[in-house]
């Protein structure tokens, strides 16, 4: 007869009324403590974070400083236009790096007084609109087609005018923006590129609003 041990051991060491009692289930513990301070904590920083730094949930990426945003526009410094830089990627491959052109093709724009350096209405209005036909430039005829560069914004093109008339021998005046911009609001019906005989004229030579003589008319291209 097997004695009060063997049985012990057939039943897992365990007494059979201990066998039949109904175990908790697994996993319905309760959180420890550190764990919920952990939840909570990130989950407050969380909404903190949002509500200081995502605009109030608005669209406007900048609307919680919106003041900050527009003071720095306010202090950013104009950059102004490099006029040799615009003349390097505009101009120089017809013209030359020494504004001596192409003879026969391109002309010079060095002491190219009556188209250069005269009046500042003149080269505006070449820039704008081109320029086509005959032209004498230091005693050589051209006829060719030079493009309008009207795409080009007001401060680009008094740059690069203002560096081809102060460039090599050339020493005449500053071409402004607000000359450029006077020029293209009265010529903005024009369409076609200039003659020669049009731009000798006075009407075709000055800036508009400006005074009647300010430039002198230097003589003809010899």
């Amino acid at each position: 007869m097997p004695d009060q041990s063997d049985q012990r051991k057939e039943g897992g060491a365990r007494h059979p009324l201990d066998r039949e009692r109904t175990l908790e289930p697994e996993g319905t513990e309760a959180p420890p403590l550190w764990l919920w301070i952990v939840i909570f904590s990130v989950a407050f920083f969380g909404a903190y974070y949002m509500g200081a730094y995502m605009g109030d949930f608005s669209a406007d990426p900048h609307y919680m400083y919106r003041d900050r945003v527009a003071s720095v526009a306010e202090e950013t410094e104009v950059v102004a236009v490099d006029g040799a830089q615009v003349y390097t990627q505009r101009c120089q491959t017809c013209h030359q790096a020494d504004g001596e052109g192409v003879a026969g093709v391109f002309p010079p724009l060095n002491q190219a007084t009556q188209w250069v350096t005269g009046p500042e209405g003149r080269p505006i209005r070449i820039l704008l609109h081109g320029l086509g036909g005959e032209l004498n430039v230091r005693g050589e005829t051209y006829n060719g087609q030079m493009p309008a560069f009207g795409q080009l914004n007001d401060e680009e093109i008094a740059a690069v005018l203002t560096h081809v008339r102060q460039s090599w021998d050339n020493d005449a005046s500053e071409i402004t923006a607000d000359q450029v911009a006077a020029v293209r609001d009265a010529e903005t019906d024009r369409t076609d590129p200039w003659r020669a005989e049009e731009l000798l004229t006075e009407e075709r030579s000055t800036v508009p609003g400006a005074a009647s003589g300010s430039a002198d008319e230097p003589a003809a291209d010899e």
